[in-house]
Protein backbone atom coordinates (compact mmCIF):
# COMPACT_ATOMS: atom_id res chain seq x y z
CA UNK A 1 0.00 0.00 0.00
CA UNK A 2 1.35 3.50 -0.93
CA UNK A 3 1.84 5.97 1.92
CA UNK A 4 0.46 9.87 1.90
CA UNK A 5 2.47 12.51 3.05
CA UNK A 6 1.77 14.92 5.52
CA UNK A 7 3.64 18.54 5.33
CA UNK A 8 3.24 21.75 6.59
CA UNK A 9 2.62 24.40 3.60
CA UNK A 10 3.05 27.66 5.09
CA UNK A 11 3.31 28.57 8.93
CA UNK A 12 1.81 31.68 10.16
CA UNK A 13 4.79 32.20 12.54
CA UNK A 14 7.93 30.95 13.87
CA UNK A 15 7.48 28.35 17.01
CA UNK A 16 9.61 25.66 19.27
CA UNK A 17 9.27 22.48 18.59
CA UNK A 18 6.22 21.58 20.50
CA UNK A 19 4.83 25.16 21.25
CA UNK A 20 1.37 25.87 20.41
CA UNK A 21 -0.26 22.44 19.39
CA UNK A 22 -3.51 23.37 18.09
CA UNK A 23 -4.11 19.47 16.83
CA UNK A 24 -1.63 16.52 17.91
CA UNK A 25 -1.60 13.08 16.13
CA UNK A 26 0.30 10.55 17.68
CA UNK A 27 1.23 6.77 16.58
CA UNK A 28 -1.97 6.22 14.91
CA UNK A 29 -2.98 3.10 13.09
CA UNK A 30 -6.15 2.30 11.73
CA UNK A 31 -6.87 -0.85 10.02
CA UNK A 32 -10.13 -2.58 8.46
CA UNK A 33 -11.04 -6.18 8.17
CA UNK A 34 -10.20 -9.08 10.34
CA UNK A 35 -7.72 -12.04 10.32
CA UNK A 36 -5.70 -12.14 7.19
CA UNK A 37 -8.25 -9.82 5.30
CA UNK A 38 -7.23 -6.99 7.50
CA UNK A 39 -5.97 -3.96 5.85
CA UNK A 40 -4.07 -1.48 7.69
CA UNK A 41 -4.42 1.90 5.81
CA UNK A 42 -2.29 4.12 8.61
CA UNK A 43 0.72 2.98 10.81
CA UNK A 44 2.41 4.88 13.57
CA UNK A 45 0.96 8.40 11.82
CA UNK A 46 2.49 11.06 14.14
CA UNK A 47 2.41 14.62 13.20
CA UNK A 48 0.77 18.18 15.19
CA UNK A 49 -0.43 21.42 13.75
CA UNK A 50 0.18 25.13 15.43
CA UNK A 51 -2.49 27.30 15.57
CA UNK A 52 -2.51 29.17 11.81
CA UNK A 53 -0.62 26.72 10.27
CA UNK A 54 -1.70 24.85 6.87
CA UNK A 55 -1.16 21.73 6.72
CA UNK A 56 -2.23 19.65 3.47
CA UNK A 57 -2.39 15.52 3.47
CA UNK A 58 -2.01 14.14 -0.25
CA UNK A 59 -1.20 10.71 -1.29
CA UNK A 60 -2.85 7.90 -4.13
CA UNK A 61 -6.03 6.73 -3.65
CA UNK A 62 -6.87 4.13 -0.91
CA UNK A 63 -3.46 5.48 1.36
CA UNK A 64 -5.57 6.80 4.09
CA UNK A 65 -5.98 10.18 3.66
CA UNK A 66 -10.16 10.34 4.09
CA UNK A 67 -9.75 7.56 7.10
CA UNK A 68 -7.53 10.07 8.85
CA UNK A 69 -9.57 12.86 8.16
CA UNK A 70 -12.78 10.78 9.91
CA UNK A 71 -10.52 9.91 12.67
CA UNK A 72 -9.31 13.65 13.28
CA UNK A 73 -13.32 14.58 13.30
CA UNK A 74 -14.04 11.73 15.35
CA UNK A 75 -16.38 9.56 13.30
CA UNK A 76 -14.30 6.45 14.65
CA UNK A 77 -11.45 5.67 17.03
CA UNK A 78 -7.84 4.78 15.94
CA UNK A 79 -6.99 0.99 16.81
CA UNK A 80 -3.86 2.58 18.72
CA UNK A 81 -2.49 6.27 19.36
CA UNK A 82 -4.05 9.13 20.46
CA UNK A 83 -5.69 12.74 18.34
CA UNK A 84 -6.22 16.03 20.45
CA UNK A 85 -7.31 18.93 19.63
CA UNK A 86 -6.02 21.82 21.86
CA UNK A 87 -5.32 19.35 24.38
CA UNK A 88 -8.52 17.18 24.54
CA UNK A 89 -8.53 13.91 23.29
CA UNK A 90 -10.73 13.56 20.24
CA UNK A 91 -13.12 10.62 20.86
CA UNK A 92 -16.52 11.43 18.79
CA UNK A 93 -17.56 14.25 16.93
CA UNK A 94 -17.74 17.65 18.04
CA UNK A 95 -17.85 21.39 16.80
CA UNK A 96 -14.78 21.57 14.90
CA UNK A 97 -15.00 25.70 13.37
CA UNK A 98 -11.78 25.23 10.77
CA UNK A 99 -12.32 28.52 9.73
CA UNK A 100 -11.50 30.15 13.39
CA UNK A 101 -8.43 28.82 14.07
Amino acid sequence: METADIAPAHSASNRSAGQDRFLSVTGITKGYGEGDERQVCLENCTFSIARGELCTVIGPSGCGKTALINLIAGYGLPDSGSITLEGTPVKEPGVLLWNNF
